[in-house]
């Protein structure tokens, strides 16, 4: 979202592509640019592609704009619509 989406109203602007900075990101997830990065949907973070997706989860919905390191809790992705499956 771009902005804060009500949730009395579900209505707002969304960006679909792009690349993204600061996104919160599970703190032991280790990743190399460019992998598939699963959006751990319980924990709100993204997470590497070794992760287990559980009910919920999107895989490949964005890839790894930079590399993500153990002890991180943020990182940058490239949001890559069409390409992600949902657990």
């Amino acid at each position: 979202a771009i902005t804060d989406i009500a949730a009395t109203t579900g209505v707002g602007a969304v960006k679909v592509t792009g690349v993204f900075a600061n996104m919160p990101k599970v703190s032991g997830a280790v990743f190399a640019v460019g992998e598939k990065l699963l959006w751990d949907v319980s924990a709100g973070k993204f997470d590497d592609s070794a992760a287990v997706g559980a009910t919920g989860d999107v895989m490949g919905g964005a890839i790894a704009w930079e590399a993500g390191g153990n002890g991180e809790t943020v990182c940058t992705v490239l949001l890559t619509p069409g390409n992600s499956t949902v657990s």
